[in-house]
């Protein structure tokens, strides 16, 4: 094994921080990043480097990628993990907490794909791998915005994967099922907390029910270091497979949705989030 030049956005916590730990124990050097500079403690101290890295600025994209070519002339692997969950009733999110879960989950990624391939294609090889999830491959009722994204990172990936092959970069897509990470935190954080008390609210029933069915999902999630394991086996690989699912029930929900009636599956998914 090759020990790589892997840059990752979003590694202060979950999915980010899990992945800088691995990469780094397989002999890896990892150029870690947060989006902002008090958020830089929290990354692993087996980083090799640490970079301020917020994805809707290009400015700090664009120092943090020519530092890192700077230093270490080249990267090998771009990990697109930063994102976060936009929850709430499609017709209750507001314009701007929509276009921001858009700007940080689609455009961010898009961003650092500009940033980081004219390197890789002047290498001669690279690897990109983008984080989509469960939610990109369907959608369950309270999170429609953030299943919006990531089906939109899902579209963009297949394209770039084809796009990059005659420059020899590989282009990979991991899918997580539910994982135990601050996503959920954040995503209720981000709604809007006077939903629950507002009584003209159409969806106060299904957003009380919902916060309760939250706290059943812990036996059926998956840790952060399940999916930092299949991301390093990924870019690792010779030959990486296109797509990459993570947790049984990442595997088992997208296959039951292609064969139930639409009315079932509704059914289905009603009953597993209210």
């Amino acid at each position: 094994m090759n020990a790589k030049i892997i840059l990752i956005t979003g590694c202060s916590s979950g999915i980010g921080k899990a992945t800088v730990e691995h990469a780094a124990s397989r002999g890896h050097t990892v150029l870690a990043s947060a989006p902002a500079a008090e958020l830089l403690d929290d990354i692993p101290d087996q980083a090799a480097a640490k970079y301020v890295i917020d994805v809707c600025d290009e400015a700090s994209i664009s120092h943090a990628v020519a530092s890192a070519i700077e230093t270490y002339g080249r990267i090998d692997v771009l990990i697109n993990n930063a994102g976060y969950c936009q929850a709430g009733p499609v017709e209750l999110v507001s314009a701007e907490k929509a276009q921001r879960q858009f700007a940080v989950n689609v455009l961010g990624p898009l961003a650092m794909i500009r940033h980081v391939t004219p390197h890789m294609r002047q290498a001669g090889s690279g690897c990109i791998i983008n984080l989509s999830s469960l939610m990109g491959m369907m959608s369950l009722p309270l999170l429609g915005i953030y299943s919006a994204s990531k089906h939109a990172v899902e579209g963009f990936n297949d394209s770039l994967r084809m796009e990059l092959k005659d420059f020899n970069i590989d282009v990979v897509l991991v899918e997580p099922g539910f994982i135990k990470t601050n996503l959920t935190a954040t995503a209720i954080e981000q709604s809007d907390a006077g939903w629950l008390q507002d009584d003209s609210n159409p969806y106060r029933e299904l957003l009380a029910s919902s916060e309760k069915k939250s706290a059943d999902i812990g036996p059926i999630e998956g840790q952060a270091s399940d999916v930092a394991e299949v991301l390093v086996k990924a870019l690792e690989s010779r030959s990486p497979k296109a797509r990459y699912k993570v947790t049984a029930v990442g595997k088992l929900l997208p296959l039951i949705a292609k064969i139930m009636p639409a009315k079932w599956l509704d059914r289905l998914l009603m009953q597993m989030m209210t």
